[in-house]
Parts: C-alpha cells; structure tokens; sequence
C-alpha cells in the first residue's frame, strides 16, 4: 500500500495578523484556517489514495493517459499550537487515515529552513512515505521555499507548481507505483512530467477543491489520536529549530509605498479612449543592444572566486539558468561595485555582457528536468567559485531550484526581493510579508546569502561594459535523474506579461470570466497583454499566470490600463514601474485614481469600445461570450 504524507500550513484568518516583538506571528491567539494550497495538496492525496487520477489538465494539454494506481493510506502533518488538534481530527473527517503535529514553544519564529528541518524529522518518525505533498505557497509568508526544503532535507527530487497528477502506472507485479505524471504550471505554458517516487511535490490552489467532511466520519474523527511530536521528542537541537535555527532574520517592518500620480479624470469614455490612444502612439526610444563578447578561457585566479580579485565584498553570483534577467544582473554589479559573475544561456551573453557581468558561464544546453540534479551541479559550481552571494530571478523554475540549493550550501534564502543593498558585505533584502501588507527588511546570518527578485523589478539600462566580459563554457549536468520531461504546451491566448508593452488589467469590476475574455480580446487587438488583480484571480475570472502584484508579475510597460481595479497596495506593488498608468472604475473615490496619471470614471466597457471604435472604425464590436453555468 501506498503512503502519503500531506505537509499542512494554519495561517491567520484574514485581517487578523498580529506581532509579537520580534516581528513573529502570534498564532497562538489569532483565528486560523488552513492555507488554501495546502488543501488543494490535501485533496489531490486523497485522490490518488483512492487509486484513481486526479482531474486532468485544461483541454490541449494532457499529462499522459490516466490509469488506475494502487490504493493508499495520507497521513496530515502540521505545524503550530495545540489547539491545531481539532483542526486535524476535522480532516481525518474529510477522509485522512492520520494525522500529526509538531507543537513546541522552541519552534516559533521558524524560517522556511528551520520549518523544512522541523517537517523532515517529523516525517521520517511517521515515514516511510512514497509522496509528499505540500501547498505551493502560504498566503501569509507567500515564499514557496518549503517544498523544496522540505525535498532536500529528505534526499528526494521536487516538483512545484503542479496543477494535475496521475498515477503513470503499477511496477510489474502490482506493488507500488510506477511514478506520478505531473502537468506543472510555468509562466508561458504547462510542462508535462513524469515523475519516479518517492518524492515531494507542490499543488497550486483550486485544481483540487477540498471535500465536505461527512457526518458519520466526523464523529469517528472525533476519537481519533493525534500524534504529537516536541522538538526533543525529534532530536532537534536549538540550533536546527525555531529562531535560533533561521539563517534568515527580519530586522525591520515598514508599511508599503507607491508613489502618487494623481492625474486628471474624464467621465465621457469618447475623450478618455482618444486621450489613451493619443498616449499609447507616442514614440518610445529603442535600448541599444550589447556586442557579444569573445569567447576565451580564464587563469585559474580570474575563474575562481571574485572576479574582480579579492576585497572585502563577496564574490556575487547571478544565476538565469532558464533566461537572462538584465536587470537583475545590473542590479548586482551596482551593488557590488563591479563587474559580477553570471551564468545564462549561451544565447544571452551579449545582453548579459551589457548589463554588466564580468565572467559569464554559459550554457549550451537547457538544465535537467530533475531540479534536484540541476541543485546538486549547481552547489559545486558555488564552492568552487567562492561565491558569497547568490542571486535568482524569481521565475517558476528558479523558486524550485533555489530552496534546494539554499538547503545544500547551509544558506539563508529570501524569496520574492523587491530591493536589495549590500552593507559591509552583509545583502539587505526587501521583500512582502504577512499577506502583502507590509515590507520586512531582511539579514542572512549565514556564511552564504541568496535571494530571489520578482521578475521585472530593476529596470534595465543598456550601457557599454567597462571591463571586457570573459565567456566559459559549461555542460549542464548529464543523466535523466528521477524527473523526466514529457512535453511542454504554450498558453493558447494572448502574450506574455513579461516584456509586453501594453497591459490590460481587469479586477473584480469586470465582472465574470465573460468580462475578462472580452478585456483579453481588445488587449490582443491592440497588440498587448491581458492581466488580472488577485482577486479577479481569486473569484475565477482569470487563470494565475494573469495575476499582477506582489503575489504575481511584476510588470513595466508603456502602459498599463487598471479596470474595474480598486487599487490594493499588493497589486500597486507589482505595476508601479508602469511608463504611464490610467484607470477606470466606476467609483470615483477608488484608490486606484490617486495612483493613475489619467482616470475613467464610469463602465470600463464603455471605454473598451469607444476604444475600440477609435482604433478600427470597421471593426466588429467585442461582446460578452456567453457566461459558462457553473
């Protein structure tokens, strides 16, 4: 029989975060729920525990022919006070066979490490297990460094962000599973995987909705025990546990700020469509390209370590295994003072060259597949290059290949940077916290420090390097390992966020998934991209690779159009850096207007098709599709 481990997360019920004095959550007193991808990871496991598949991906993107796998037992696993125990009995009603908790004062104030380590001694007390399965994210950390932790602590590969599974089939003779076929979601389109157990995996929110509890398991549930695990019980010392086991710290909190642009507003939608599109034609200048920079080979003091020489600062290091982040990398070598070492495809050297790497490792090949293997190479290159610091872009892949590397090089880890300094060779990092609502500021008391930056934070401004940039070549890791790739499928409509100059974003105001779909059709027609709020994503109007904000892309095109958008500080966050940001909503007092450098206060569709007409007078006008019944 199979077993299955689900990794649980209460976090506080909305609107009821509260501190203590060392910037801890006090989730002692505050109302808890469950975080809501980890009941989706719940709901998947009770699934595939049944033997059956899950539901499959959206159509035109199988992840295999769905087969029958072999029964299995979940066992749910927490972590937090002991009120927690009446919350799990509640899901051994809802169909778990056992369930744990991890409860010991020493373990408050735990970072995603120290978490990580926590969860791995508990699981291999309650273990063997052939999967585990977590939630993504934790809305109120929203780091998604767990899981990956969580895989390395074990030994064991990890997927993130997956949005189907299905057994891949019984080994010969019946016992056991053959592997999992796991669609996963990346930013341009899903990727088709087949996966050999054990090993851990992250569920996205709302693929899995989670069953109602019955009445009669209810009360079975009520007697059920509830393992109880204390830090001693699992031979954890203060150093691996709690605060005094977090290589990360926050040292300060402070409210977000988006700067005012508070602009006119027009309520006829025929002058504000002319006034956008009056906008939307001005000129741009065109960013010169950098000139690749020549291959050669380096002595062995100019491959290793600073490759600037030694000084006080550490050796920095950027890693865009999958995609060159240009900002990011001038973000480095500003900070650090000069040129700083890169490795990227081999097809971006000359951009990363421009942007101020100094040694640039490329790659000729894409990494395995199997992000554990991909970490493993990677932790080798690090020590053998004496870096100190090392920097991510915050794409899909990287979130699951950084955690893993943290764990092997004892580092502390940030996720989701919106800044960055660097103080006596010591990385101050910036980043969203408790839902969203504030900023911490972050230390790393580990001998390495890593981080990793939301896409599309520091802008990019070509520039002629100062230093010739030096190319080496490097071969990714061989061998398949035990994460195969089985086939990738681009999202079927509409550009990407990333880079798209024209951004229609769509809130609550919109309406309905019809409203959205109307919104990406005129977006499309104006060559741009469509994007959504959180909570249009939430309410189901728009899939989450819309999703603009700290919980998503951030964005920095020409322009960016807020509709029927209320203005939560979280999405602000992630359009800011917009060139010109206008609005419209039917309520005038809407914060979004006193962050818009032009404002339509009235029907968004209105505007859409005063637009509309004003661009193509011949052009049929876009309507409502037909709302789908639920």
């Amino acid at each position: 029989m199979l077993r299955l481990l689900v990794c649980l997360k209460a976090v506080p019920a909305a609107g009821e975060v509260r501190l203590d004095g060392e910037y801890r959550l006090e989730r002692g007193s505050a109302p808890l729920q469950w975080n809501l991808a980890d009941e989706s990871a719940l709901e998947a496991a009770l699934r595939l525990a049944k033997g059956g598949p899950g539901p499959g991906p959206p159509a035109g993107q199988p992840c295999g022919a769905a087969q029958t796998g072999p029964a299995g037992e979940v066992t749910v696993l927490s972590m937090g006070p002991a009120k927690l125990q009446s919350a799990l009995r509640e899901l051994l009603g809802r169909g778990a066979h056992h369930a744990a908790l991890l409860t010991d004062p020493a373990l408050a104030g735990a970072d995603t490490r120290a978490t990580a380590h926590a969860l791995a001694a508990a699981a291999r007390a309650l273990g063997p297990f052939d999967l585990i399965l977590c939630g993504r994210r934790a809305i109120d950390g929203e780091t998604g460094q767990v899981p990956g932790q969580l895989a390395a602590a074990l030994g064991l590969p990890c997927v993130t962000e997956a949005e189907a599974l299905d057994w891949a089939g019984p080994r010969p003779g019946g016992e056991g599973a053959r592997g999992l076929h796991i669609t996963r979601r990346l930013e341009t389109g899903s990727e088709r995987l087949l996966a050999e157990g054990p090993l851990v995996v992250s569920v996205c929110e709302y693929v899995y909705p989670l069953r109602l509890p019955g009445i009669a398991a209810m009360r079975r549930a009520r007697t059920q025990p509830v393992r109880l695990f204390t830090a001693a019980e699992l031979e954890l010392s203060c150093g691996q546990c709690g605060l005094a086991g977090s290589p990360t710290r926050v040292v300060q909190l402070h409210t977000q700020f988006a700067g005012r642009r508070t602009g006119p507003r027009e309520t006829d939608p025929q002058k504000a469509a002319a006034a956008l599109w009056a906008m939307l034609r001005q000129p741009v200048p065109r960013a010169e390209k950098g000139e690749m920079p020549k291959p050669g080979t380096v002595s062995p003091a100019e491959g290793r370590g600073d490759p600037a020489g030694a000084g006080e600062q550490p050796g920095l290091l950027v890693l865009c295994p999958f995609g060159l982040e240009p900002g990011l990398v001038q973000k480095a070598r500003e900070m650090a003072g000069r040129p700083v070492r890169l490795l990227c495809p081999q097809a971006d050297a000359a951009q990363a060259a421009a942007a101020g790497a100094g040694i640039i490792h490329t790659l000729a090949g894409p990494p395995p597949a199997d992000e554990a293997l991909f970490a493993d190479w990677l932790a080798g290159r690090v020590r053998e290059w004496g870096c100190g610091i090392v920097l991510a872009p915050a794409c899909v892949k990287m979130r699951g290949v950084m955690p893993q590397l943290a764990w092997r090089l004892d580092a502390g880890l940030t996720a989701d940077c919106t800044a960055l300094a660097l103080e006596a060779g010591r990385l101050i990092q910036t980043r969203p916290a408790f839902g969203s609502s504030l900023m911490a500021v972050i230390r790393c008391k580990s001998r390495v420090q890593m981080a990793t930056v939301r896409p599309g934070v520091f802008r990019f401004a070509p520039a002629v390097p100062s230093v010739p940039a030096r190319l080496i070549p490097e071969t990714p890791p061989a061998g398949p390992g035990r994460v195969l790739p089985l086939g990738f499928e681009p999202y079927a409509q509409g550009l990407p966020l990333a880079g798209a100059q024209v951004i229609l974003a769509g809130g609550l105001g919109v309406g309905s998934r019809a409203g959205f779909e109307k919104l990406a059709r005129l977006a499309a027609r104006l060559g741009g991209a469509a994007a959504a709020s959180r909570a249009a994503v939430d309410a189901g109007f728009a899939p989450y690779r819309c999703q603009v904000g700290i919980t998503g892309v951030t964005v920095r095109p020409r322009l960016y159009l807020a509709l029927g958008i209320s203005g939560a500080v979280q999405h602000l966050a992630g359009m800011s850096g917009a060139g010109i940001i206008a609005a419209a909503n039917t309520d005038p007092k809407a914060p979004i207007f006193d962050y818009a450098d032009y404002g339509f206060v009235g029907d968004w569709q209105q505007l859409a098709d005063a637009w509309l007409r004003l661009i193509d007078p011949q052009a049929a006008p876009i309507d409502h599709p037909k709302e789908e019944e639920e």
